[in-house]
C-alpha cells in the first residue's frame, strides 16, 4: 500500500502555500479506483468534486492506496491562488511524497517551487440573495472581471451546475449555491455564495378584493401542515382567521 503525502517546506517563512492558494490533486481514474476500493480514507483533505482532493492542512494525505504490480498510476498536482488570501510572498515550496503504508519511508515524490507573481486582484460577486415561489424560474447573474476568466456554479454538493456568467434554475426548495471565478491566465480565483429562499406556499389568486360577500381565494398550500387565510374588515379594523383544507389544496 502507498499514501500520497502533501506538505509544505519545513520552517517556511510566511503563510504556507495551502493557506494562499488552493492545492489539488487530481487522481487518474486507476488511483482513485484503487482509493476507492480502500473506503476513500484521507486525513488534511478535502474531497472537492469527482477525483479532485484539496489540501485543507500542513500534512495531507489519501491514505491506503494499493497499486497492482507493473502498474503506473498518475495523480495531477495544481495550485490556484486565492484573491482573498493574497500576501505579499512571492516564492513558495511544497512537497508530494509516496509513503510506504507498512514502514512510513518515503518512496518516490515531487518537490514543486512555486513563483508567484504580483497580479491586479478581483473578487468574485454571484449577487444579492432572492426569494422565489417553489417552481418559481430565476436567473443568477455573476458580475464579470476586467479579464477573460470561466465562471462556475456549484449546488451545496458541491457538484457542478453550469458554466457561465448566468445561470437559470427552478429551484423546489431553498439552496445556497456556490460560484467560483477563475482567471484563465494564471489560475487566481476567488469565491461568492447566493442564497435562493423558496416560499412553498402561496396564494395564486384572490377575487374581488375588497369586497362585500364572497371572495374566490385560489392557493398552494401543497405539504403543508396547517394553513388560513386571514379576512379584515375594512372599516372596524376586526379580522377573522379562515382555516383552509390542506388536504384539498
Amino acid at each position: 500500500m502507498a499514501i500520497p503525502k502533501l506538505f509544505p517546506e519545513n520552517n517556511e517563512i510566511g503563510k504556507a502555500l495551502y493557506e494562499e492558494a488552493e492545492v489539488t490533486i487530481t487522481l487518474d481514474q486507476m488511483l482513485y479506483d484503487a482509493w476507492e476500493d480502500s473506503g476513500k480514507q484521507m486525513q488534511g483533505g478535502q474531497i472537492l468534486k469527482g477525483k479532485v482532493v484539496k489540501a485543507v492542512d500542513g500534512n495531507a494525505t489519501i491514505e491506503n492506496i494499493t497499486i497492482p504490480p507493473n502498474t503506473i498510476g498518475t495523480a495531477y498536482v495544481a495550485f490556484n491562488f486565492l484573491t482573498k488570501e493574497l500576501t505579499q510572498k512571492k516564492h513558495f515550496v511544497y512537497h508530494v511524497a509516496q509513503l510506504d503504508t507498512a514502514t512510513q519511508q518515503v518512496i518516490g515524490g515531487e518537490t514543486f517551487e512555486v513563483n508567484k507573481k504580483q497580479r491586479s486582484s478581483f473578487l468574485a460577486d454571484a449577487g444579492n440573495d432572492n426569494e422565489v415561489d417553489k417552481n418559481q424560474t430565476i436567473t443568477l447573474f455573476a458580475s464579470t472581471i476586467d479579464e477573460d476568466a470561466t465562471y462556475n456554479w456549484y449546488d451545496p454538493e458541491g457538484n457542478l451546475v453550469h458554466t457561465g456568467t448566468s445561470m437559470t434554475i427552478t429551484p423546489d426548495m431553498t439552496k445556497t449555491y456556490k460560484l467560483e471565478v477563475v482567471a484563465n491566465v494564471d489560475g487566481f480565483k476567488d469565491y461568492d455564495n447566493v442564497k435562493v429562499t423558496v416560499n412553498p406556499y402561496r396564494i395564486e389568486s384572490l377575487g374581488p378584493n375588497p369586497t362585500s360577500s364572497q371572495v374566490q381565494v385560489d392557493y398552494l398550500i401543497e405539504g403543508a401542515n396547517n394553513a388560513y387565510v386571514m379576512v379584515r374588515n375594512t372599516q372596524t379594523g376586526a379580522s377573522e382567521n379562515i382555516i383552509l383544507d390542506v388536504l384539498s389544496s
